[in-house]
């Protein structure tokens, strides 16, 4: 089942976003584009891919807690 995501940023390429080097090469290499495609796992299941460690779950986690948009977590 498919979430729906209104908001432009979170269909931006991951590329086109201030994310580190690591966090933009591990979801390229889990074939994830866009945050909408990322925020259709839940947190666990995520940490569960081989470099989806809890670096890279903080950094998405900041990221959209600056953009407002934690609430996507729950």
């Amino acid at each position: 089942m498919h979430k729906k995501f209104t908001e432009a940023i979170l269909h931006r390429p991951i590329h086109e976003l201030d994310f580190s080097a690591e966090f933009k090469a591990i979801t390229k290499e889990w074939g994830l584009k866009t945050l909408a495609e990322i925020l259709e796992h839940k947190p666990k299941n995520l940490t569960k891919l081989p470099g989806f460690d809890a670096r890279i779950l903080y950094e998405l986690v900041a990221f959209l807690e600056q953009e407002k948009l934690g609430f996507y977590l729950n």
